[in-house]
């Protein structure tokens, strides 16, 4: 198995449904979540894609890492319920001076994303919240006693 770039640094790997979920920190602060399996669970390639024509010079149907962290194959809110979870445990003991995550333009997700954030609140205790006006893009940043203000 290839190791990953150096780039990022794997906060947590979990296993659901035959398939392996990571949630990265990228060198830049983005949190970011991969899956990898069953290439075919995971729209990677299609059925019509396993029945490719067996001559020398066809290609080979693509296969490779997603950055999609909920599929329609897997059950999204306990895969999302995990990841929160792990990424509150991380923070809790190695509280990074910063992280952010974006995500889709998509209202029910934004949602679903704040319920979770409110959950797992304690962990982002003593984190300032900055999203941009479209709810898009959400940076935290550790808050030190010289940027607290009364």
């Amino acid at each position: 198995m290839p190791e990953p770039p150096r780039s990022r640094h794997e906060l947590c790997r979990f296993q659901h449904g035959d398939l392996l979920y990571r949630v990265y920190l990228q060198h830049d602060g983005e949190i970011s979540f991969t899956v990898t399996g069953d290439t075919l669970r995971l729209g990677l390639i299609t059925k019509e894609d396993l029945h490719w024509d067996w001559h020398w010079t066809a290609k080979l149907p693509v296969v490779q890492e997603t950055a999609l962290v909920v599929n329609t194959h897997a059950q999204p809110l306990k895969v999302l319920r995990t990841v929160a979870l792990r990424l509150a445990q991380y923070l809790g003991r190695h509280r990074p001076p910063f992280f952010y995550y974006r995500i889709q333009d998509d209202a029910r997700r934004q949602s679903l994303y704040q319920r979770l954030l409110q959950r797992h609140a304690g962990a982002l205790r003593g984190y300032s919240r900055l999203v941009d006006e479209d709810g898009r893009f959400v940076m935290f940043t550790l808050q030190t006693e010289a940027t607290v203000t009364p």
